[in-house]
């Protein structure tokens, strides 16, 4: 027992290390004085809470979807379009927008405090550096969340498809597309 507590004892010490290593890496696409801790746990917990969800509100849909089409019997029974279930069920990604650009506008916002420190960034030989500082971290984020979206839809069709055996699955007049579910037009 001895053995795996001080196993988990140095695993833990190896975590924290790379975990300081990350900060401190990051804390160069951040405002100077800025929180990148907190703000790196609470962006990686809400992908994490935008996964979750997704699965569980697809798991809800696409069961339903599915039993609807097994129980007719009727292979023309037009059930919930996949593009209304994965709408539904990717709308979780407008609150995670919004905090990222909630992110944005505090991360300009900070060179507005204390002792104006716009003006020193401004005398910054890069002047890119501020919108570097300001936009990288946020920006970063919304490319994870909407790639993982992509993934996640993907995901959901391909076990929509794996669900319905053949002799019930009547594919959908419209085909699915990203594009077509985002803008909702089935």
């Amino acid at each position: 027992m001895k053995k795996f507590i001080d196993i988990m004892a140095k695993a833990y010490e190896a975590a924290s290390r790379a975990w300081k290593k990350l900060i401190e890496k990051m804390e160069k696409y951040a405002p100077p004085g800025w929180d990148v801790e907190m703000e790196l746990m609470f962006s990686g917990l809400m992908l994490i809470i935008f996964a979750l969800a997704f699965g569980a509100t697809f798991w809800v849909h696409m069961s339903e979807g599915v039993s609807l089409r097994l129980s007719s019997g009727n292979s023309r029974n037009e059930c919930e379009s996949m593009i209304w279930v994965m709408r539904n069920t990717l709308f979780f990604i407008i609150p995670a927008l919004m905090v990222y650009g909630g992110y944005i506008k505090a991360h300009y916002r900070s060179f507005k405090k204390g002792s104006m420190a716009v003006y020193t960034m401004k005398r910054v030989p890069d002047a890119s550096e501020i919108h570097r500082r300001c936009l990288a971290l946020p920006l970063g984020f919304i490319m994870i969340t909407l790639i993982l979206a992509v993934l996640l839809a993907a995901c959901g069709m391909h076990a929509y498809d794996a669900a319905v055996p053949s002799w019930a699955y009547v594919r959908e007049s419209i085909p699915f597309s990203y594009w077509r579910m985002i803008i909702c037009l089935y």
